[in-house]
This record gives structure tokens, sequence and C-alpha cells, in this order.
């Protein structure tokens, strides 16, 4: 999200990322070339506005019916508006053999611009949760909590203030989130019934939005867990897709409710959260929190 409510997003074939103001509609478009913007997140620096890119480095798409994948390495790039790189991190690991497949990045700390050191979350990649310099520099790392290792740490949110930091972890296929610290310490985790996938995190008030990627969209504060928007209960084969004759093809997406809630953005000052959905050719949800919340 961009200050003034506009929503940054990948296009379907993640070629371009696409620039969309609620009011306006299209408003303006990025080149960019890597396999998937998985994950963003817009800083200021120095009068401009940059964009660091999540991209595990594969991206499934459809020909003739099958799903293909194109696979490259995984990285982190740091952009202008105008599609230029500024900074480009590859893999950060000492052992260059361990799979980097970032799909989360968030920036600790927004003052500092360009400079910040950012959290990552490798959900694709060896499992782990990074915290970098600006340059790529592995300044901590984090397996696991409460005895066991992650599984697809997905998603991540930061918030630093004046009574310190925390760092949020949607551990995916463990159904927790894990809550640490500005030191990297795990100072709880959150396991609830409701949790089957969750995928992106996004402050919102004093508590936290998560995407569920079967459920739909929670609010979480404290340990309570709060339904928002429920996903449609399709689970058929082909899921999130549907398989006709032809093979593998797009979802009908006929009503409002998310059929795979994936990506998530909160423009705070109107209230009202984006859902992208995993799916070919997906899909941008908006979400008005107060109605929801009061």
């Amino acid at each position: 999200m961009l200050p003034d409510g506009t929503v940054v997003m990948a296009s379907a074939d993640a070629t371009e990322l696409l620039l969309i103001h609620r009011r306006i509609g299209l408003i303006g478009v990025v080149p960019f070339d890597g396999a998937e913007a998985h994950c963003l997140a817009v800083l200021r620096d120095g009068g401009r506005d940059l964009l660091w890119v999540a991209d595990p480095g594969f991206k499934h798409a459809v020909s003739g019916g099958r799903v293909r994948e194109r696979l490259q390495d995984g990285r982190l790039v740091l952009l202008d508006f105008e599609g230029r790189v500024v900074r480009r991190i590859a893999n950060p690991y000492r052992d260059v053999t361990q799979p980097f497949r970032p799909t989360a990045i968030a920036v600790e700390d927004p003052s500092l611009g360009a400079r910040s050191p950012v959290w990552v979350a490798d959900g694709y990649g060896s499992n782990s949760v990074l915290r970098l310099s600006a340059e790529g520099d592995v300044l901590f790392r984090l397996d696991g909590a409460a005895g066991k290792p992650f599984d697809c740490p997905h998603g991540i949110a930061v918030s630093i203030g004046a009574h310190g930091g925390e760092v949020v972890i949607a551990d995916r296929a463990n159904f927790r989130l894990v809550v640490l610290d500005g030191t990297g310490a795990v100072t709880r985790v959150l396991i609830h019934p409701l949790f089957t996938a969750p995928s992106s995190l996004a402050y919102w008030r004093s508590g936290l939005l998560v995407t569920d990627l079967d459920e739909g969209l929670y609010y979480v504060e404290g340990g309570a867990v709060v339904p928002l928007v429920a996903g449609d209960g399709e689970q058929g084969p082909g899921w999130p897709n549907r398989v006709t004759d032809a093979g593998v093809e797009p979802p009908l997406l006929l009503g409002s409710a998310p059929r795979a809630a994936h990506g998530l953005g909160v423009d705070a000052a109107d209230g009202i959260a984006y859902l992208s959905e995993w799916c070919l050719d997906g899909r941008l949800l908006e979400v008005r929190l107060e109605t929801m919340h009061p």
C-alpha cells in the first residue's frame, strides 16, 4: 500500500506490478523482471518511494491445460517505481547450497529508508526467518520455535515502537503464529483451531489481520481470533483452480467469498483490507473492515 491508498500488486503473469487506486482504477504499471512478486513492501527513501519484492523464483502457469512451472533462483529486489533495480540480494546463506525462496519481506525501521534492515520469511526455501542488513548480510536467523522447526514460514509482519519491537510469523504448515521481540527471542506462540493455513499478515488497530488460505480472513488481538471473512468452502479437484475436460483452468469466482485468501494489504486510514487470491488469473478483493469489526 502507498500512503494515498494506492494498492501495489503483481499482475497475474508476474511480468508487471500494477498500481490500482480504489476510486480511479489502474493508474500505473511498473515493469518487473522476475519469476514471481510474492510479497511487496513499500518504503520511503530520500523523497522517493521504493519497493522491496520477495521473489521465490518460481511461478505456475497453464499451457495447453497443464500446469507448468517457471523456475529461477530466489531473490530479494529493491525497485524504484520505474522498474529500475536499486539493490538485489541473492542467496544470503553462508552455505549457498541451502535453497533461498523468500515468501515475505518486511522493513524493520521505515525511518531509515533503504538503509533499514529487513525481516524475511524463507517459506519456500530453507524454512527459516532471517533478519538481513540492507546489503543482505545475515544478522539473525531462526529455524523454529517452541521445539518445532518452521514449516513454510509464509508471512511476516514487523512493528518497531518506543517500547521495543515485535515480529510475527505466519508458520503456515504448522497452523500457528509465532511472535518474537525485536531481538528475535520467541515471546509467544499462538495456536488456534480456526487456523488451517495462516498465510499473510498486516497490522490493523491494536491487532493483526491474518489471511488463511483455506478459511478467509481473521482478526487477531491477544489470544482472541475473530473471523471477518469466510472462504467459499470450495475444495474440489484442482483446488484452488478447476479441472475440466480441457485440463486445468482458472476457477469460476462468482461471489465475494475468497477461494484461497493469500496476499494482504491494509489502508488503515480508510479501514479497508485488500486480499489477493492464490489461483490462476488471481483476484483482488476489497474488505471494509469497519463493517466487519466495528
